[in-house]
């Protein structure tokens, strides 16, 4: 009798727990089970990364005082003369790009060689080149996770790099300090673009739907960098979960362009997997988070190059960051 009894309680608290298992939406319960599980919107999006059952593990995302991105507020930045220039290999390497359903990734073949090193800059360490994020936006006046002065651009490049002097993966970088570097190039609408970006936005139409991917072979990363060595650094995070903060940003003071003809291809590139409901993958930015006071430096002195600090030709953040 007590056993039966036993056995008939367990069941109804087995059938509550199903019940109240089928009521919560799946974006809550999903981080449990799928760890990838988060979204730009939605109760899978920013605000939720790291809160409640949103995977805990992220609670830097809700909880870290040095997350990215941020906006770069000229008047707050410090000139540092010790500050070197910004050292990237010149030279080809093959790739993959794939839609990965809520960002473009382009990550280097592994039997590519040569090795891309990042150096110098704000860096004391030697770092091999990982992977190439993009971020945009619907329209020009947001995509960009980065910011200047609270202005948008609608395209960002982001390239990320781990360090090899320390860490034997990118993984394991990930979770350390000094770990890993992202050079951030804010993209404008111009007439051309440079060749090697023109040659990665060339094969968007094979990489329309989530999941797939296509290879690319022989392009520079170098070359997609704006011909300046005038930047912006500052110790900051990862802006996908768990928004580790072990990045050292530098992000470069000159814009990169392409065309509108690319970026409305950018705009064709889907989340959803092939003969799924429709949705774009663009938009897909983390918003700005909070500087906490920290410490922006910049090698541009101001007293000296004021006439050349702003980003030249890009139509809606015309005026100069100094005055």
């Amino acid at each position: 009798m007590i056993n039966s009894e036993i056995q008939e309680m367990a069941a109804s608290k087995m059938i509550f727990v199903t019940s109240i298992f089928l009521l919560i939406p799946r974006g809550f319960v999903a981080a449990a089970i799928w760890q990838e599980e988060w979204t730009y919107d939605g109760i899978s999006g920013p605000m939720f990364w790291g809160r409640g059952l949103i995977n805990p593990e992220w609670s830097l995302c809700s909880k870290g005082k040095r997350q990215s991105p941020i906006d770069i507020d000229p008047n707050t930045l410090l000139f540092d003369p010790n500050l070197k220039p910004l050292k990237l290999d010149k030279i080809l390497i093959n790739g993959v790009l794939v839609n990965a359903g809520h960002s473009l990734l382009f990550g280097i073949d592994n039997s590519s060689r040569p090795i891309l090193n990042i150096s110098g800059g704000p860096l004391l360490y030697k770092y091999e080149f990982h992977q190439l994020s993009l971020h945009f936006g619907l329209l020009n006046d947001r995509g960009s996770e980065h910011t200047i002065n609270g202005k948008a651009f609608p395209l960002e490049i982001q390239v990320y790099g781990y360090n090899v002097d320390l860490y034997n993966s990118y993984d394991e970088a990930m979770e350390s300090p000094q770990g890993i570097v992202a050079i951030s190039v804010l993209i404008g609408i111009g007439e051309s673009t440079s060749e090697d970006l023109a040659i990665l936005l060339d094969q968007l139409k094979n990489v329309e739907y989530k999941n797939q991917e296509v290879t690319v072979k022989r392009i520079s990363i170098a070359e997609m960098l704006p011909e300046t060595q005038n930047y912006i650094t500052y110790e900051g995070s990862m802006t996908t979960p768990g928004c580790q903060e072990t990045v050292t940003w530098i992000v470069m003071n000159k814009p990169g362009y392409i065309t509108a003809d690319q970026m409305d291809a950018l705009r064709r590139v889907r989340r959803n997997d092939l003969g799924g409901p429709p949705a774009p993958l663009a938009n897909n930015y983390r918003p700005i988070q909070n500087t906490f006071d920290r410490l922006i430096r910049t090698n541009i002195d101001f007293p000296s190059v004021k006439e050349l600090y702003y980003y030249e030709g890009f139509n809606h953040i015309q005026s100069k960051l100094t005055k």
